[in-house]
């Protein structure tokens, strides 16, 4: 191909899609009379390939695992009995549903001055409607409240934490100060940051270390044996 002089040349670096993926470079040949783009092209060419990073990173996104803490009222239901009890509970969800997903990790809430976290459960399968399960109807005192199809998401339960990790403990830690249902308890389901959510892990497993003979009576057992 001829061209005309003067002309241009841009060369546009493309990051590899994946990591199985090379890299690639885009040659723009632009010139003032003869040229493979004009100056409207070019800007239509820099922002589909924006677009594009864009989306590819917005995809690797999604498979990063989200932390929330999802919220219960004891003047609604017995949230301590059900906790302890069911081994997949199933949870209304009032904010963030489309984020909601497999895999993310959830603590479960008890609201109130004496409240805090109760448990660490995953969740199973994306939020959908469906009704309250039978096995989680004893555990209610506010029937109104959860009466009918309602958006729910079923979770499965990996921790309990016996004595619950009370709100002015979390309080009292610089790194989760700004925890979101901390600064407006108003709501169920809340965001959980990854920075937060390591913090919170580093919580649970100090409690775990200091409790691990807890047997939830209001006592904690310290054996003495011979050395």
């Amino acid at each position: 191909m001829t061209v005309n002089l003067p002309f241009e040349i841009i060369l546009s670096f493309m990051p590899p899609a994946d990591v199985d993926s090379k890299s690639s470079v885009r040659v723009q040949l632009i010139g003032q009379s003869v040229g493979v783009f004009g100056q409207e092209e070019r800007v239509e060419v820099r922002e589909a390939r924006e677009a594009t990073i864009d989306l590819r990173y917005a995809n690797a996104n999604q498979d990063l695992q989200n932390t929330w803490i999802f919220q219960a009222r004891p003047k609604f239901s017995n949230v301590k009995g059900a906790v302890r009890t069911v081994e997949e509970p199933v949870c209304l969800v009032h904010q963030f549903a489309k984020e909601i997903k497999p895999r993310d990790r959830v603590y479960l809430w008890e609201s109130g001055p004496c409240g805090g976290i109760l448990g660490l459960a995953e969740v199973v399968e994306t939020p959908r409607i469906q009704a309250e399960p039978t096995e989680q109807l004893r555990f209610i005192r506010e029937s109104e409240k959860f009466v009918g199809d309602q958006l729910r998401v079923q979770l499965r339960m990996l921790r309990r934490m016996v004595p619950v990790i009370s709100r002015k403990h979390l309080m009292s830690r610089p790194e989760l100060a700004s925890l979101s249902i901390l600064r407006c308890a108003r709501g169920t389901n809340f965001r959980v940051t990854h920075e937060q959510a390591a913090a919170l892990e580093k919580v649970v497993e100090g409690f775990e270390a200091f409790f691990p003979k807890w047997n939830g009576s209001g006592e904690k057992r310290v054996v003495f044996a011979e050395g």
